[in-house]
């Protein structure tokens, strides 16, 4: 139990510091998926959307996680489901 809490808490945490170059540009395209999410604009989301579809077809897996999890949403645009 402890490796499954503690294990993603130190690779959260120890990721910034690891100076891996794509971070700051992950983090960012997160952001503007998740801050399009909530503003309910459907073109700023589906723009969003294809931006990260982008990263995860590359094979980026926090992108292909964050994907999976929207695409259960009933408004998250079709054509970016893996």
């Amino acid at each position: 139990m402890i490796k499954k809490v503690l294990l993603p808490f130190f690779i959260l945490c120890l990721g910034p510091l690891t100076a891996v170059a794509d971070y700051a540009e992950d983090c960012e395209v997160l952001d503007e998926l998740f801050s399009a999410r909530l503003s309910a604009d459907p073109v700023r989301y589906a723009r969003a959307s294809k931006i990260v579809f982008g990263f995860a077809k590359e094979g980026r897996p926090w992108h292909r996680f964050v994907l999976a999890a929207l695409s259960r949403e009933g408004d998250f645009p079709g054509e970016y489901r893996l």
